[in-house]
């Protein structure tokens, strides 16, 4: 097992992911789970697709876990995970459809066609709620994506999605990306685990510092 990225945002800023879009910023307004101080935060103010995770990752199988809150229920597709080659050419992801007052979670290709979809999620997606995404995406002209979102307050499952073999040629990892319309969204996302062995369980991620002090070997303190 080896965690290729751990992302709690306790350093009370974005240094620990590879590039924060514009209109994003860390925030204590609403950490998630009691242990945490803050989480990343965008404003609202409309399209802000530049937030990279990571960058350069050559797994052939990479899984995911992150918490994901909205302040409102949106109005145009918003994208939670996206795949992209080098250049910015999506590849395959995962998006939140909110048109025709249903709440849908699906999955798609390198020609961004639809591939998986969930039956209508409306009374189970909430906002100012924390759900647990998890992720597993297998890449390759056979490739496939599952993914879970979990209520992160009753722990009930709301929607497992699993594709059939698909063309997931992907590279860099982004993520959450609005489109259509300009579209206005504020979300907050905290507690980001990938891991190229095993799916990441339920945790939070929180930092640690030595307390200032004497003795300072075992006594340690949250940042």
């Amino acid at each position: 097992m080896s965690r290729t990225k751990i992302i709690g945002f306790e350093t009370g800023d974005a240094s620990e992911v590879f590039s924060a879009g514009s209109g994003q910023s860390v925030t204590t307004a609403q950490a998630n789970g009691s242990n945490g101080k803050y989480s990343l935060t965008d404003n609202g103010s409309g399209n802000n697709p530049n937030m990279y995770w990571v960058a350069g990752q050559s797994l052939t199988r990479v899984r995911l876990k992150f918490y994901f809150r909205l302040a409102s229920v949106a109005s145009t597709p918003f994208y939670i995970i996206v795949f992209e080659q080098s250049g910015g050419t999506q590849q395959c992801g995962v998006f939140l459809d909110f048109s025709g007052g249903t709440v849908t979670l699906n999955v798609y290709d390198t020609t961004i066609a639809t591939v998986a979809t969930s039956a209508n999620l409306s009374g189970s997606f909430l906002a100012n709620t924390w759900y647990r995404f998890i992720c597993d995406f297998t890449k390759g002209s056979s490739g496939s994506i599952d993914c879970s979102v979990i209520n992160d307050v009753t722990r009930a499952t709301i929607v497992q999605l699993s594709t059939s073999p698909q063309n997931f040629n992907t590279g860099n990892t982004t993520a959450f990306s609005t489109t259509g319309g300009g579209g206005t969204l504020t979300f907050w996302v905290d507690d980001f685990e990938m891991d190229d062995s095993v799916v990441p369980g339920e945790g939070y991620v929180i930092a640690r510092q030595i307390r200032i002090g004497t003795p300072t070997y075992d006594n340690w303190t949250k940042v």
